[in-house]
């Protein structure tokens, strides 16, 4: 299963460790305001967007975490 990830700050990183460490899951896509932010957590292998609503509208995310306050 394809995962979108909404924010990209300390739990975040959590959650996208786990979607890695998870057989089947693949983190496809990131957004948080903070670009270089999210490209840490997407580490070359996800897309990444300062604005979710762009990260929604891909097809290929199939679910999203949300990881915000």
């Amino acid at each position: 299963m394809n995962f979108g990830l909404i924010g990209a700050g300390g739990i975040g990183r959590v959650r996208a460790q786990a979607l890695r460490a998870t057989p089947g899951c693949r983190l496809a896509a990131v957004s948080d305001l903070d670009r270089g932010r999210g490209e840490t957590v997407a580490a070359g292998q996800a897309r990444v967007f300062p604005d979710w609503r762009k990260l929604l509208a891909l097809e290929e995310v199939e679910a999203v975490v949300v990881a915000t306050p």
